[in-house]
């Protein structure tokens, strides 16, 4: 399975718009019910640097 692209919680994001929090805590209850985790991230936060 991928990324979903979303948040768990409200500072998850750094900049620009909000998410609503109908928006995020629909996505935590889905993946409740869908009994899936959110794994830690390891390694380097990006892929790419600036040239």
């Amino acid at each position: 399975m991928g990324d979903f692209n979303e948040m768990l919680a409200a500072d998850d994001k750094r900049g620009g718009a909000t998410q609503p929090p109908w928006l995020i805590r629909g996505f935590r209850v889905a993946m409740q019910d869908s009994g899936l985790i959110d794994l830690p991230m390891e390694g380097h936060p990006f892929t790419w640097t600036k040239g």
